[in-house]
């Protein structure tokens, strides 16, 4: 079993996130099973948007809308120690 990596935000990310949890508090769990997720297998399911440098992007699935949970886009980088969510587009389900 992989050690989990540290999650890091920007500060934007942050900022997305509060907006998107004042529209949708449900997405304060989704969220935090993100990170749990990220920190434990960043590449699974994902996309290599540039894999020399590390940078990926993951998607929430899209039948979120019928859970009335936004659709969440994730742009992240990938250390051995750490993953760094740069940022993150928060699509409102209505």
């Amino acid at each position: 079993m992989t050690k989990a990596r540290t999650i890091r935000e920007e500060q934007s990310v942050e900022s997305v996130i509060d907006d998107c949890i004042a529209r949708c508090p449900r997405v304060e769990e989704l969220w935090e099973g993100w990170k749990w997720r990220l920190s434990r297998g960043p590449t699974k399911d994902a996309t290599a948007i540039d894999e020399e440098r590390g940078i990926w992007m993951i998607k929430t699935p899209s039948d979120n809308s019928h859970y009335g949970l936004p659709t969440i886009a994730i742009l992240y980088r990938i250390t051995a120690t750490e993953v760094d969510i740069l940022a993150i587009k928060c699509n409102d389900s209505n």
